[in-house]
Order: structure tokens, then C-alpha cells, then sequence
């Protein structure tokens, strides 16, 4: 959710370079708000993972390899990262 980074809705090109890309879910390609990561080390927002696993049937968006709810746990890294950008 990009609502962090703009000014009056409007966000500018400049300020999208400026994201560093491990701020966005590779599934839904916004800045997440509550990061998780995988025993693979990728990340990703925790609503689009979970609705990812049901659809996908438990497979890494990334990798295709099998992957559990269970294995997911919280990003201390990215979201502290993400949080002293606000």
C-alpha cells in the first residue's frame, strides 16, 4: 500500500524508484504491512500468502515448491525496515 509514501494521493515516479523492491510482496507488488517469510527466505504480505496457499494448493509463488502455512513466521527484518521508512 503505497499510502505511506505519498503526498495528497499522488505518488511520483521518483518516489516509486525510491521503494527498496524487498519492501514489496511479490504477489501483490505493494508494500506490505505484515510481512512474513518463508524457510526459502522469500517474503511476502501475509493476507496475499495465505489467499496464494488456497488457491495454489500449499505451492511457493516463487519457487513452486511445496509450502506450508505453518512455515511461515514474521519478517522482524522487513517490517522493522518498513517501519522506520513511515
Amino acid at each position: 500500500n503505497n499510502r505511506y509514501l505519498t503526498n495528497n494521493n499522488n505518488t511520483t515516479n521518483e518516489t516509486k524508484a525510491s521503494i527498496p523492491p524487498y519492501f514489496l510482496c511479490p504477489i501483490t507488488n505493494q508494500i506490505m504491512i505484515d510481512p512474513v517469510i518463508d524457510l526459502e527466505g522469500n517474503t511476502y504480505e501475509r493476507h496475499a500468502i495465505l489467499r496464494w496457499l488456497v488457491l495454489y494448493e500449499n505451492t511457493s509463488p516463487i519457487t513452486g515448491n511445496l509450502l506450508r502455512l505453518e512455515e511461515l513466521r514474521v519478517d522482524k527484518l522487513v517490517r522493522g525496515a518498513i517501519e522506520k521508512m513511515r
